[in-house]
């Protein structure tokens, strides 16, 4: 992950609570920050004498030649208030290139039916996967369902009804709020039952090719048993959480176990305590290892376990098989057994 200074072109208001930033990319770094549809971005902040890291979708598609990230403000959170009440267009940052697996990448020859569920700022990769899936192919349709808290709280609004004006029969919209009625949508969380009851009467039934999910994970789980009822292969299920809550893991370990780790070609040796999470660990002593939010949800910390062996608190990432082969989030492995040899180059 390669961070470089980018300066703000915009900060455009889409709620009260969410902005859209985007930035000036020089030209010499043009091919560095193209991305595909659904990746994100992670900008690093100085907060009270504090380094933060957040990770950020984009909302631009690829086609649109800009890069654009929607940051909704959360409560106490440290960059995302910030963004939201102070950012401004000519301010500087340290963003690094997108990344990311939650991405649509469409065949131009065969067109596709995809469905695409949104909660709150989950919309944020859905619009970049919906504008591509749209501009992409002539043929491809997108079936997306939004749901919010109320109206006010709706990211993007207006760019979806531009959306829905510019491709009437290729983008079909149902949108649903959780605390407030209205009469542009249904009353109701996003459900299993509200799901099938929308694939069936709102969207007709069809048959999709690919769905992209992106919201807490309680909503992910009931989703991924819905449409594999509806009929759909559980590989072309993609996902992306918000967050995670963690679980605790076990371990035998005690007081201090040897890790050593390569990073950009060079290998570190440090000594951890046996119970902390390895990329705690590995921040604690000054290593420079990739990371972005640090929960779980992204990818930016994965690495290679070649000795020892860790399990993971919690994993809505990496595959069985990437598992087999021996990869892990660092930010959520613990240590299982020592010594540790762990590579990020290796990924």
């Amino acid at each position: 992950m390669e961070f470089n200074t980018l300066k703000v072109k915009q900060v455009r208001r889409l709620t009260d609570k969410a902005v859209a930033v985007s930035f000036e990319i020089p030209k010499e770094l043009k091919k560095t920050y193209a991305f595909k549809a659904g990746q994100y971005a992670t900008v690093e902040h100085q907060h009270q004498g504090e380094v933060i890291r957040r990770s950020y979708s984009i909302c631009a598609a690829p086609s649109e030649g800009e890069l654009v990230m929607g940051v909704k403000e959360i409560h106490q959170g440290k960059f995302s208030v910030y963004a939201n009440r102070e950012l401004s267009a000519g301010d500087v940052l340290m963003v690094s290139t997108p990344e990311g697996r939650f991405t649509f990448e469409n065949n131009r020859w065969r067109s596709k039916n995809i469905l695409c569920i949104a909660a709150g700022s989950g919309i944020t990769p859905i619009m970049s996967i919906a504008k591509e899936a749209l501009s992409n192919h002539n043929s491809n349709t997108v079936y997306l369902l939004y749901g919010n808290q109320s109206e006010a709280d709706e990211m993007f609004a207006e760019e979806l009804d531009q959306l829905v004006a510019a491709y009437p029969e290729r983008l079909k919209l149902f949108r649903t709020y959780s605390r407030a009625a209205s009469d542009k949508g249904a009353f109701g969380r996003i459900d299993n039952a509200l799901c099938l009851h929308t694939l069936k009467n709102a969207f007709g039934q069809p048959k999709l090719d690919l769905a992209y999910l992106c919201g807490p994970e309680g909503m992910i789980e009931t989703l991924k048993e819905s449409l594999q009822k509806y009929g759909m292969p559980e590989d072309k299920i993609l996902y992306e959480l918000f967050y995670s809550e963690k679980e605790e893991v076990s371990s035998s370990l005690e007081g201090q176990v040897l890790i050593d780790v390569l990073i950009d070609g060079v290998t570190h040796s440090i000594n951890a305590a046996a119970d902390k999470l390895v990329l705690d660990s590995l921040l604690e002593n000054d290593l420079d290892a990739p990371y972005s939010c640090q929960g779980g949800v992204c990818s930016s910390c994965i690495c290679k376990v070649k000795k020892g062996a860790v399990e993971m608190v919690k994993n809505q990432i990496l595959t069985d098989s990437e598992i087999a082969q021996g990869l892990t989030l660092a930010c959520q492995a613990k240590i299982t057994e020592a010594p540790l040899s762990i590579d990020f180059d290796d990924v």
